[in-house]
């Protein structure tokens, strides 16, 4: 599926049309464009206190810097909010207990198969085992690292580039 967006029409959606093509290479299960649009409308206060500017609306006006720190900012935030979730439900779910045949309680998250007398009481893994997740959690979160490193390197460069000190009192010094 393939969305174009024409930017005369919709810069934001424009913006988050090209993360989805060449950020998640049009990967549907990752972000829809919609997601990213949408959360590029909520959280355009961040890039705003970010470059100090004051972008509003659909069609901000963004210039090819801005819209640069505006994609790192998503994916940094994205791949950090996914890292999250897959930790959480690699570690964060209801742990269950169950009593034995003597009456002793044991939490399923610390065994897979217990054995006591007769009983044999095993717990199955669910989709994937926590290592797995938790494997794919630091890749998640390496992303965002790198994204949070890129947009560092962004802003110092856009912020330094726009920052004209201006000499208020005093003389000149000579060329």
């Amino acid at each position: 599926m393939s969305y174009n967006f024409d930017s005369s029409i919709n810069e934001i959606g424009n913006l988050a049309s090209g993360v989805y093509k060449y950020d998640f290479d049009e990967d549907s299960s990752l972000a829809t464009p919609d997601y990213i649009s949408g959360w590029m409308q909520n959280n355009m206060g961040e890039l705003n206190i970010l470059i100090h500017t004051d972008y509003e609306g659909e069609n901000p006006n963004m210039g090819d810097e801005e819209q640069a720190i505006y994609r790192q900012l998503f994916l940094k935030e994205y791949y950090k909010k996914l890292g999250r979730k897959l930790l959480n439900s690699a570690f964060g779910t209801t742990t269950e207990t169950t009593v034995a045949s003597e009456g002793s309680s044991f939490q399923t998250s610390d065994w897979t198969e217990l054995r006591e007398g007769d009983s044999v009481i095993k717990r199955q893994a669910s989709i994937a085992s926590p290592s797995t997740k938790v494997s794919a959690s630091k890749q998640y979160a390496s992303l965002s690292t790198e994204a949070e490193l890129t947009l560092k390197d962004l802003l110092y460069k856009y912020n330094s580039g726009k920052s004209n000190p201006i000499q208020v009192a005093g003389n000149d010094a000579p060329i």
